[in-house]
């Protein structure tokens, strides 16, 4: 369950990164 959490959460900061990346270019 630890894992799966941690899992989800390096999903969403990669994908907001993605995000931020996207809306600086």
């Amino acid at each position: 369950m630890v894992s799966e959490a941690i899992a989800a959460l390096k999903e969403r900061e990669g994908s907001s990164e993605f995000a931020i990346g996207k809306k600086k270019e």
